[in-house]
Parts: C-alpha cells; sequence; structure tokens
C-alpha cells in the first residue's frame, strides 16, 4: 500500500522533509499547501502538486496522510481539521502550545482511528539504537541472571532513561517500544 501525503508548510521543515521522504517505499509526497507564495513555487518546482488552500488539500481524497511543518501555534487547527477530513497526521514538534491541545488531539485522532504522532528525529541514530540495545541486554538474558548488585546496576541505567524532557520521553518511548503518543510543550 502506497500512502499519498501532503506537506502543511513547505519552509525549511517541509522541504526538508519532501528530500527524506522521496525515496521511502510506500510513500508519495504529493502535494503541498502553503501560504506564502514562494513557497509554492518551490513546491511546484519540486514537482509537487500546489493545492490552493488547506481545505483543497484535505478535500483530495487520494491524500491520505498529512504532515504539518507550520509555525507551532498553527498545528492544532490543522492537525484537526486533517482529522475531521479522515487524514492521518504526522505534526513537526513542539505540537502544540499546552498538554490539555495535545490531549484533545490525540483524543479526536482516537475517536476517528487515525494516527496523530509528533516527529523525533534521532529515534534512528547510531548512539541510540546502541543506548537501545544495552537497555534490552539489561531487560533480556544479562538482566535475567542478575544478582543484586547488578539488578541495583541495572535500576540505574533505566533511571538514566527516565523521561525528564519531550526528547527524552520520545527517546524513552522508542527504547521501550512502538510510541503510541507524544506530548510537547
Amino acid at each position: 500500500m502506497t500512502h499519498r501525503l501532503v506537506i502543511v508548510g513547505y519552509g525549511t521543515m517541509g522541504v526538508t522533509h519532501r528530500k527524506k521522504l522521496a525515496g521511502i517505499e510506500g510513500i508519495e509526497v504529493g502535494g503541498a499547501v502553503d501560504i506564502d507564495p514562494v513557497r509554492e513555487q518551490y513546491a511546484a518546482e519540486d514537482g509537487l502538486h500546489v493545492y490552493p488552500s488547506l481545505t483543497d488539500a484535505l478535500a483530495d481524497e487520494s491524500t491520505d496522510f498529512v504532515f504539518i511543518c507550520t509555525p507551532n501555534d498553527s498545528h492544532r487547527p490543522i492537525a484537526e481539521a486533517a482529522l475531521r477530513a479522515g487524514k492521518h497526521v504526522m505534526c513537526e514538534k513542539p505540537a502544540m502550545l499546552s498538554s490539555a491541545e495535545i490531549e484533545a488531539v490525540v483524543a479526536l485522532a482516537e475517536k476517528k482511528g487515525l494516527v496523530f504522532a509528533v516527529h523525533q528525529n534521532r529515534r534512528w541514530d547510531d548512539d541510540f539504537l546502541s543506548i537501545k540495545e544495552l537497555y534490552d541486554e539489561l531487560d533480556g538474558p544479562l538482566g535475567a541472571n542478575a544478582d543484586e548488585a547488578e539488578k541495583s546496576v541495572i535500576e540505574a541505567a533505566r533511571a538514566v532513561l527516565a523521561p525528564s524532557t519531550t526528547r527524552t520521553v520520545a527517546r524513552a518511548f522508542a527504547f521501550l517500544g512502538p510510541l503510541q503518543a507524544t506530548f510537547s510543550l
């Protein structure tokens, strides 16, 4: 199955994501929306269909996914409009301006049976994959056969991964399993 997505906000992050997504099997970047005519021109030059408005982009039945790359204060209304239009949503971080906003968007996504995710760009970097590998070993055979002293070291290692910031939360979910949702303030 191929997912066809539209990028909302074709500034630096929108262009960056288009380049990264271009080579991924199963994803087609089909269009872009921006309020800046210069950015619309860039999108057209990059071979994208330029929608005259967000409403037009969301009405396109061939699009099933929206990637929001606009300023933070516009994320919530765009995400809610996309979800109401039946589109999955990926959003740049920080996703919303408050925890109440993101809770409302996550609830809407769940109600609609759609995916709402916040883009976290370090999850697959080698350094984080190395930490995940170590963490998995601590939970696996290494951790299973640990004596009390080793268990205290394992608990200390887990504490290092304790969430304290948005990125750390996202990293912890990446280490611990599939990401359901992240909250970013």
